[in-house]
């Protein structure tokens, strides 16, 4: 067959991350591999919800050092999302949950418009205008500079906006 544009072709997921917080490592099994198994029995057991697979937020077990706790990202099915979030007992322990959304280096964030994260996860306190980087949304953008390429397009029909 040769290659196929199609091998690297996957299908949209159908799962929804979530990041549990702070689960006591005395409880957690030391490789990701025993990790599955041994919350999917706890949290089946407990709210009735199956994952789908589990791992360390940072697998790297010399990280941790004297930590007492570490965050565990899970996948569920979309419908058991909600039966977790914001919260739920674990371990006799009330566990903070939040949903989880990928970021890469390429990732632009379309209210502070830098890279390496997206607007759910943005920090910034006020939207940054791309075009001219003042503190307003992208739409609310009225530039007077005729070379600004927002003014440029939106007034085409319109002569008498340019100086002359």
């Amino acid at each position: 067959m040769g290659n196929s544009p199609w091998d690297l072709f996957k299908p949209a997921p159908n799962e929804t991350q979530l990041l549990i917080h702070s689960i006591p490592l005395t409880f957690l099994p030391l490789d990701d591999v025993q990790l599955f198994p041994s919350l999917h029995q706890y949290i089946r057991n407990g709210r009735g919800v199956a994952f789908l697979s589990a791992q360390y937020l940072n697998p790297d077990p010399e990280c941790g050092g004297q930590k007492t706790g570490s965050s565990v990202v899970v996948s569920v099915a979309p419908p058991d999302a909600f039966a977790l979030l914001p919260s739920f007992n674990l371990f006799s322990r009330n566990q903070r949950v939040e949903q989880m959304f990928s970021s890469s280096q390429s990732s632009r964030c379309k209210k502070c418009w830098k890279f390496g994260h997206i607007s759910n996860c943005c920090l910034s306190t006020l939207p940054i205008c791309p075009f001219c980087s003042l503190a307003h949304i992208k739409a609310e953008h009225h530039c007077p500079n005729p070379s600004c390429p927002r003014v440029a397009t939106s007034n085409q029909s319109s002569p008498a906006a340019y100086p002359r």
